[in-house]
């Protein structure tokens, strides 16, 4: 009964483990700088979208982003030669609320790549939001497709400062870019593949034992 237990056990820790790291890309693989910070209602702000490819051989992304408490007022294409479609109702590549854009390269993106900038206007509110909504993913030639969705930023709006508008650096505080550091992702699958092994040698070392 204990060696079954233990063997169910190890074989559960490894799928959670396997499963939490594919989370953990998903949620990561597009990212945005700053992803949190203190902005003055009234002022204006630029944000970078960031890549973290999973692995090599994406160099096409989907990006589709909301903004809440915020007024998108332009998007810039990187300068290293992507090509960027718009993705957007109307053929654009933002709106009032959204940036919508379909980005490919010739060479792979890499973390750390800059997929873009966004300048925005920030509200009258107490708190502001970035959302990476569906369809937004990577993908490439002979690769899968890897989603990244959900929340991208929050941050809180502070009375509006007496000289008007403010750019990033006066009123911000900027906090570094959250992206996934793949070194903690790949000790997460190292030790999901140990549990694994440990469950199969368990269920090998026992049959062994009944038919000896």
């Amino acid at each position: 009964m204990t060696t079954k237990l233990f063997r169910l056990t190890s074989f559960t820790l490894g799928i959670l483990m396997f499963l939490t790291f594919a989370v953990m890309v998903s949620v990561n693989a597009v990212s945005i700088s700053p992803s949190s910070g203190s902005f003055a209602a009234g002022s204006t702000q630029t944000f970078t979208i960031v890549a973290n490819p999973p692995a090599t051989g994406y160099n096409a992304a989907a990006v589709n982003l909301t903004f809440g408490g915020m007024t998108v007022t332009g998007y810039t294409p990187p300068s290293g030669g992507e090509f960027v479609i718009p993705g957007c109702t109307g053929g654009t590549n933002f709106t009032s609320t959204q940036v919508c854009i379909n980005i490919a390269a010739t060479d792979d993106f890499v973390a750390g790549d800059s997929l873009g900038t966004v300048t925005v206007t920030v509200g009258s509110g107490t708190t502001a939001s970035i959302t990476k909504d569906s369809g937004t993913e990577y993908t490439g030639v002979g690769v899968s497709t890897v989603a990244s969705t959900g929340s991208a930023g929050n941050y809180t709006i502070t009375s509006s400062t007496s000289g008007g508008t403010t750019t990033n650096g006066g009123s911000v505080t900027v906090l570094p870019n959250t992206a996934t550091n793949n070194s903690s992702s790949i000790g997460l699958v190292l030790a999901g593949l140990t549990f694994l092994s440990l469950g199969a040698l368990s269920y090998v070392s026992i049959d062994a034992i009944r038919r000896g």
